[in-house]
């Protein structure tokens, strides 16, 4: 984390913070960590996943992108993704495919569902109602202009993401004197011997992986399809500032919103789960203006992440084809699945996001298996000009002469 701050203070590119919230991604890491955090309903545990192989995972994906990436370019809308560097493990068109249908389609239908569990918590809105809004808010932008959505979610976006933050350490602040009681309750209910004989453990590690991997993309591939538009002198530079996220993201936002629901003493395993067990917590430490506070939130969290979902599905199959009539149909689906998740249970919308990341993420190690090698000795390339005393870090591709052919961006 120190090593990651450094670089980030020392070189951050300003260029890709202004894409980052300009088109609403900023949006996506709150959205993700404010409402897909989960509490396991038996073991009442809030559910991290490693951070270690995440972080890890991240600098390869990023670093082999920058190095092998030919979706840069000098235009005003920019298509990049991890598809450029699974196409040298001959998956492009199947990557690119499982990203279309894991965000366009069962990501927006769990924020979707998210945004609808939300009103219907805070305002006792129709999930049909609130459902065919949102289908004709959406509707409306992608065929729109993508660019619609990018001014408001500059602004607000980062506002009620900060603001969320600050509440939540206002909370712990003020229950500081509990904090010990709730972090014995998380780890003797992860780790105690109940937990061990019935496999509790197991079966938590395995639902903080798909929960952690949810919030944080981490392994997935997904992020470079953002990251891929930064302009940085050096591939390695995006790789540990995406490490940064996988620790905000997850180790602190979801942290803090474990924090508010234990402190709270709202009844776990009940009806209640996922956002609306995040308002009823709020309700009971700030009052009925904690669950309002949270469905605005969501409702801007949420809806950017559909459109910026949206962006990386487009992107992905422009990488396919430039058929008008192919994007028509995409865009309607797209729609379709809004409606799907405002309708759909919980559990259904879930199910599916589980389902789609994780044959993303078994496509995506395949590639890193392969070609992690290459991001091993940016990694070295880059930490030796460092240990020369060089503060910006530069890569050419005749440092690699044996693909320096197949590098089309250094």
């Amino acid at each position: 984390i120190v090593v990651v701050l450094y670089h980030l203070l020392e070189s951050y590119p300003t260029g890709l913070l202004k894409t980052y919230i300009s088109h609403g991604y900023l949006a996506v890491d709150f959205f993700f960590a404010l409402s897909g955090f989960v509490l396991f309903k038996n073991t009442r545990i809030p559910l991290v996943k490693s951070r270690g192989l995440n972080s890890l995972q991240q600098v390869i994906e990023l670093a082999v992108l920058h190095h092998h990436d030919s979706g840069i370019a000098c235009v005003n809308v920019v298509v990049a993704g991890t598809n450029d560097h699974a196409n040298r493990a001959h998956l492009s068109n199947g990557f690119a495919i499982l990203i279309i249908f894991t965000f366009a389609f069962s990501f927006n239908t769990v924020q979707s569902n998210t945004i609808c569990a939300a009103f219907e918590q805070a305002f006792q809105v129709d999930h049909t109602l609130m459902g065919i809004i949102l289908t004709v808010l959406t509707l409306a932008i992608i065929f729109g202009g993508i660019q619609r959505i990018a001014k408001v979610s500059s602004i607000i976006v980062p506002v009620m993401a900060l603001g969320y933050i600050l509440l939540a350490l206002v909370i712990v602040f003020m229950n500081i004197t509990h904090l010990p009681d709730v972090i014995k309750l998380i780890i003797s209910h992860a780790f105690g011997w109940e937990q061990a004989l019935g496999g509790g453990i197991g079966v938590a590690l395995m639902q903080g992986i798909k929960r952690g991997l949810f919030s944080n993309e981490a392994g997935m591939g997904s992020a470079p399809n953002v990251a891929a538009t930064a302009d940085v002198s050096h591939p390695v530079k995006q790789g540990l500032i995406q490490t940064l996220g996988v620790f905000s993201d997850t180790l602190v936002i979801c942290t803090c919103t474990a924090f508010i629901i234990l402190f709270s003493g709202v009844p776990l395993g009940g009806e209640a789960n996922g956002v609306q067990l995040t308002q009823m917590a709020l309700d009971n430490e700030i009052g009925s203006g904690g669950s309002t506070y949270v469905a605005i939130a969501i409702l801007f969290f949420a809806f950017s992440s559909i459109i910026g979902n949206y962006y990386y599905g487009e992107a992905n199959l422009r990488y396919i084809t430039h058929n008008k009539i192919v994007m028509t149909i995409f865009r309607l689906m797209t729609g379709a699945m809004v409606m799907f998740g405002a309708l759909a249970s919980l559990d259904l919308a879930w199910s599916l996001a589980d389902v789609c990341m994780g044959l993303m993420t078994i496509c995506n190690l395949i590639a890193i298996v392969l070609l992690g090698k290459y991001a091993f000795r940016l990694l070295d390339d880059y930490l030796e000009q460092k240990r020369q005393g060089i503060k910006n870090p530069t890569f050419t591709k005749d440092k690699m002469k044996d693909i320096e052919q197949d590098i089309e961006c250094w």
